[in-house]
């Protein structure tokens, strides 16, 4: 949660980005918006998670649930968030949660690596 004020708050849930790793057939590398844990998926996964799928049963009776279509944001708008988002907690002072400091750390550290060329 983020004190905005006395008795304002917002809660800052937990997000996974990812970012291609230059061609579709590299897959991509994901981060949490509010750990610093990355992992890297497959061109498959990649093509699953932005392509709309339908709940689907599986053949031992559990359930994959449906999901909307992803939604792409250039790396550049990604960054003006996250300084918007940096901005913000710096307004905020000690008013800023703890949350969304560590996901602006962690989003300018996704943003490093991919402009850095280190996630490929």
């Amino acid at each position: 949660m983020m004190a905005l004020s006395g008795c304002e708050t917002v809660q800052i849930t937990a997000r996974h980005p990812c970012a291609l790793n230059q061609t579709f057939a590299l897959g991509a590398t994901c981060a949490d918006t509010i750990s610093s844990v990355t992992n890297q998926i497959t061109e498959a996964d990649a093509i699953a998670m932005l392509q709309a799928q339908q709940a689907v049963t599986n053949p031992d009776g559990s359930t994959t649930p449906a999901h909307a279509p992803a939604i792409f944001q250039s790396a550049d708008d990604y960054g003006t968030e996250t300084i918007e988002m940096d901005t913000a907690c710096r307004l905020l002072g000690n008013n800023c949660s703890y949350e969304l400091e560590q996901t602006v750390r962690t989003r300018k550290d996704f943003l490093a690596q991919i402009r850095k060329g280190i996630i490929p």
